[in-house]
């Protein structure tokens, strides 16, 4: 019975590409979901930082690093 091997051999091999096509799937989504998050976070914090020198009228510098994450660098002059 060649023919029953070669469709289980066939089926495993689409099971195995199904399972590696889900996985990277996966991954792309948490990394969608990863870059978001810290954009959107990083973003509170700098408009957190902004509100508070600006309410001790002191003046500051903002230096966005990464504009796809929103890393940055605050410093109050």
């Amino acid at each position: 019975m060649p023919e029953v091997d070669t469709v289980k051999n066939h089926f495993r091999a689409k099971e195995a590409m199904v399972i590696a096509a889900t996985a990277v799937v996966g991954m792309f989504l948490l990394l969608l979901l990863y870059l978001g998050l810290s954009r959107f976070y990083n973003a509170k914090e700098v408009e957190s930082l902004i509100e508070g020198a600006n309410a001790s009228d002191q003046s500051y510098s903002v230096v966005i690093h990464n504009g796809l994450t929103g890393s940055y660098s605050f410093s109050v002059n």
